[in-house]
């Protein structure tokens, strides 16, 4: 899999965003999904960290991961789709 942007200004994220309709990572997700794990871990165990990758800013958008950790964090049993 290979990226290669037409233009000299490089991969041009923000129309991929609004191409796809995908959200920005943002501290804000990175805190939600810091909370769904620490809801999923449970009184007295210790949460996993944050995907390295979405922590650097590797994985940079997503589409409805609002509504899939806010699943989480209420108690439902959420999954997870990526194709």
């Amino acid at each position: 899999w290979e990226v290669r942007a037409r233009g000299p200004k490089g991969v041009d994220y923000t129309r991929v965003t609004q191409t796809f309709q995908a959200q920005t990572v943002d501290d804000e997700t990175i805190a939600a999904f810091r909370k769904a794990y620490e809801v999923r871990a449970g009184d007295g165990d210790k949460a996993p960290e944050v995907h390295h990758l979405i922590r650097r800013g590797c994985v940079f958008a997503h589409r409805d991961a609002a509504s899939f950790l806010e699943d989480i964090t209420g108690g439902g049993r959420g999954y997870l789709y990526t194709g």
